[in-house]
């Protein structure tokens, strides 16, 4: 009996313009032995050894000025097309010649977190990019600071999808209800959640960045990814059609220069349509999940 190992640490290439969901179509074991070592060897892959949560639950007590200045100073040099890989790389040593300035910190990620808008090309983001960050976050004081949480969850979601993260996400939602960043994120954590309640909120989130942002491409394929996992993680059937429908929403309004996300659109109406079609015939065969 084969089974389909499904991890949920999802890899995106490029910041907010289109989940590309590698975890679909891992691959077949034929044993459960192999199916339990692969989820062993997920599992200690993307899992962070002895990592404080402290930060999650924080108040937020500690001014945002300093870090909203540098937000304001990134985002100008983006604007200016000065955010180059030479910056990124000034930050980062700064930064790591003083891991306890938080300010310089902040100015690493939050560099970081632009630099493909800037068509910085930062390659394995899932591993080698963003994980420096994360860790040298997680050793520097806490900050007490929204904005310095808010980064933190951003690039921590980019590469881990823990119960933790997601309850940060949901109280960040609830300081700025509008926040589309964050907001993207918390659907897809939610989206393949074990929770019904959960699930259910992810769609209804889903639902508000369509209807608030209707012009926005990511907007329709997030939406496209929610109706995507229910098929694949729960054999959802009536929900192929509209995960087509919320990618090819995608297709239309993504610029013609996002050659790559588009091409992953493509792809992943796909597979959409193959997992219907596989379902249909077969039915739904419950995939091995490595939940965490």
């Amino acid at each position: 009996m084969q089974k389909q190992i499904i991890s949920l640490c999802d890899l995106k290439t490029k910041w907010l313009l289109l989940p590309l969901v590698v975890s679909c179509q891992v691959g077949a074991w034929t044993q459960n032995k192999a199916s339990q070592g692969a989820k062993k060897a997920v599992s200690q892959q993307v899992k962070p050894d002895n990592w404080s949560w402290k930060w999650a639950t924080e108040k937020w007590t500690a001014s945002d000025t300093p870090y909203l200045q540098i937000r304001h100073e990134v985002d100008k040099a983006l604007a200016e097309k000065k955010l180059t890989p030479a910056l990124l790389e000034k930050h980062r040593k700064t930064s790591q010649e003083s891991p306890n300035d938080l300010h310089a910190l902040f100015r690493w990620g939050y560099t970081l977190l632009k630099a493909p808008y800037a068509g910085i090309d930062l390659g394995d983001i899932a591993f080698r990019t963003y994980t420096p960050i994360v860790q040298a976050m997680d050793k520097a004081p806490a900050p007490r600071s929204y904005q310095f949480a808010r980064l933190r969850f951003l690039l921590m979601t980019l590469r881990y999808n823990h119960a933790e993260l997601r309850d940060v996400g949901l109280r960040l939602l609830r300081r700025d209800p509008k926040d589309y960043h964050v907001k993207f994120l918390v659907v897809q954590h939610l989206s393949g959640s074990r929770s019904a309640a959960q699930r259910q909120q992810a769609l209804e989130l889903a639902q508000e960045m369509v209807r608030e942002q209707p012009k926005r491409a990511s907007a329709h394929s997030i939406l496209g990814y929610v109706f995507q996992r229910r098929l694949f993680l729960f054999g959802d059937l009536s929900a192929a059609d509209k995960a087509i429908a919320g990618y090819q929403r995608f297709l239309e309004l993504a610029p013609a220069n996002q050659q790559k996300e588009r091409a992953q659109a493509e792809h992943l109406i796909g597979i959409v349509e193959q997992e219907k079609a596989r379902q249909q015939k077969e039915g739904f065969k419950p995939p091995v999940v490595v939940w965490r």
